[in-house]
């Protein structure tokens, strides 16, 4: 027997969030499934406690209260707001494959981050930095590994995010 196309499936909450990985996993880079997964198990933990098990059990007040629950979980004011972002992400993405009524994920108002929050201040010494940058030079274990190598290049070039993540070997000139 095949499935009604113009009946939507009640999906389990945790095989909505599968799902939405395994669609969106060819369209990211780097860490941004890691990002996704850890947010969206956050919101399964929630759904959990509060006896939510399908996508048809979401309302819009358990989704607006997700909030609360990410603040009495005592993280960051800008971890909520991630967390937030990418829930609110994959709410919009179940409303576009018509498993989710429209507008669901306006429930969830965001957390405003000031400029303050939204920007770390916090820098690495520079003793700690060279006692770092001296054990990894002298210890065979871990001369040459990625995390040396990023630690070379942040501490003595001091470039942005993006460009590291633009790396390729094909960069690296030792004649320069």
């Amino acid at each position: 027997m095949t499935p009604d196309p113009d009946e939507k499936p009640d999906l389990p909450i945790n095989e909505a969030i599968e799902l939405y990985l395994r669609r969106k996993r060819p369209q990211w880079k780097g860490e941004t499934e890691r990002s996704y997964r850890k947010s969206l198990e956050t919101f399964a933990d929630y759904a959990a406690e509060h006896d939510l098990e399908t996508l048809d059990d979401l309302s819009r007040w358990y989704v607006g209260n997700y909030t609360d629950f990410l603040l009495e979980m005592e993280y960051a004011r800008a971890t909520v707001a991630s967390k937030q972002k990418n829930v609110r992400t994959w709410l919009k993405y179940l409303e576009g494959q018509g498993l989710l009524d429209l507008g669901l994920h306006l429930a969830m108002e965001t957390v405003r981050l000031d400029d303050k929050e939204e920007v770390s201040s916090q820098k690495l010494a520079a003793e700690d930095a060279r006692i770092l940058l001296t054990n990894y030079r002298d210890d065979p274990r871990y001369f040459g590994t990625r995390m040396h190598a990023l630690l070379e290049l942040l501490w003595h070039a001091g470039p942005r995010r993006s460009c590291i993540r633009a790396l390729d070997v094909d960069d690296f000139d030792d004649g320069e």
